[in-house]
């Protein structure tokens, strides 16, 4: 019979999916334990590292969203009166004045905070962004900090987030990374811890680990020792440089499970889509053969999934429907889990016992269960469209890619 045959084999590969999956699960939030215990251990000591920090934050004012302003605002002021940095470097766009006087306007007013303005010389197909961090590491070259922190300006980072990744990186001699974590507030931040939680779910593991630009603190020498001003300067991403060069050069990179900043999710379906697609046009660039393997697994765990649903719908045997059903609700039950274990990890109610700007509603956590447990179809379609897209916006400015590499058009 070939098709109980196909549907044997099928039902053989979801077999050994499901445990993969589980395996993976298992394994990644051993690492991510092993890592709250290592950077505990800082904390422990009772040194006050946490004043020989600096803090360089690029902000691009004008492309910022009123809910970004709050929260980076509040962040910083929070930073400087806790004492978690001893000093913050905002560095901004010539074109940003205006908003730096309205929107920011309480900023100028700390005495801890310093303001700088991005070289548009300091190079010419890198981003914004790196062009900030150039301007930022130029200046703080001959700093007498024990610590750099690289925070994005669109999100909140706890002062207690942002101290134990400082002394971790002192302690340790190593980069400390966070992640974000979208606040769920709506259906926006739903859908983009959807897509951002694919990247906390093989954080826990060392081969897989990325680093993450919007939370990096990193001991003052390594932005000399990584060479990252010349490699920002040839680039569009910061985090994917620091990763590469670190484990180029023999550095280790650790991950800070309590380090989540939380961000607020942009609204709109197209700005999701447009930011959902960027990301994987980064990894797409940046690892070439991490990129086909998730579209490789997507592909077939979507074809699965399809093929499943078939074989109960369709007049088959009653054995190959209930084998495909119990199959059907393992993987959405694996997604589940995944979901449980990032929402138990990662989210700040559970890190801090404190919503600090804005309580998450029961709904959206159970939307972003339901999401993750059935998302195959939709990072199929991103990455599909990150396979086959030849532009991208990020932050008011468009980029083109050219033979594997990215700049502004």
């Amino acid at each position: 019979m070939p098709l109980t045959g196909l549907l044997e084999a099928v039902a053989l590969i979801m077999i050994l999916g499901c445990f993969a999956q589980g395996m993976q699960i298992l394994h990644n939030y051993r690492g991510t334990l092993h890592a709250s215990k290592l950077l505990s251990q800082p904390l422990n000591g009772g040194n006050d590292t946490s004043q020989g920090s600096i803090a360089i934050i690029p902000c691009k004012l004008g492309a910022s969203s009123e809910d970004e302003a709050i929260y980076i605002t509040r962040s910083i002021r929070d930073l400087l009166s806790s004492r978690a940095v001893g000093r913050a470097m905002l560095v901004i766009e010539p074109s940003d004045l205006e908003a730096l006087n309205t929107k920011y306007r309480d900023l100028t007013k700390d005495p801890g905070v310093e303001f700088l303005i991005s070289d548009l010389n300091a190079c010419k197909t890198c981003s914004g962004k790196n062009r900030a961090l150039i301007t930022a590491l130029r200046e703080v070259r001959s700093t007498s900090k024990k610590a750099i922190v690289l925070l994005d300006c669109d999100a909140y980072h706890y002062p207690k987030a942002v101290e134990i990744a400082v002394r971790g990186a002192i302690t340790e001699k190593a980069i400390v990374t966070g992640y974000r974590w979208y606040i769920l507030r709506d259906i926006y931040g739903a859908l983009y811890n959807t897509v951002s939680s694919l990247a906390f779910e093989y954080m826990g593991i060392d081969k897989t680990r990325i680093v993450w630009g919007g939370l990096v603190a990193m001991p003052t020498e390594f932005p000399s020792l990584l060479n990252l001003i010349d490699r920002f300067s040839e680039e569009l991403s910061d985090d994917a440089v620091v990763n590469i060069e670190a484990r180029k050069k023999g550095y280790r990179v650790i991950f800070c499970p309590a380090c989540i900043s939380i961000t607020p999710p942009p609204r709109g379906f197209r700005a999701f889509i447009s930011w959902a697609v960027r990301q994987m046009i980064i990894v797409r660039l940046y690892t070439p053969r991490g990129f086909m393997t998730l579209l490789t697994i997507y592909l077939a765990n979507t074809a699965l999934l399809a093929i499943a649903i078939t074989a109960i719908v369709i007049n088959t045997s009653n054995l190959i429907r209930i084998l495909f059903l119990t199959l059907l609700i393992s993987y959405i039950a694996l997604g589940c889990i995944r979901a449980l274990v990032a929402i138990k990890i990662y989210d700040p109610l559970s890190i801090y016992r404190d919503n600090v700007l804005e309580r998450e509603k029961i709904l959206w956590k159970i939307s972003y269960v339901a999401l993750t447990a059935i998302r195959a179809p939709l990072l199929l379609f991103i990455l599909i469209i990150a396979r086959i897209s030849k532009r991208f916006s990020w932050r008011g400015s468009i980029y083109c890619i050219k033979k594997n590499r990215a700049y502004p058009c």
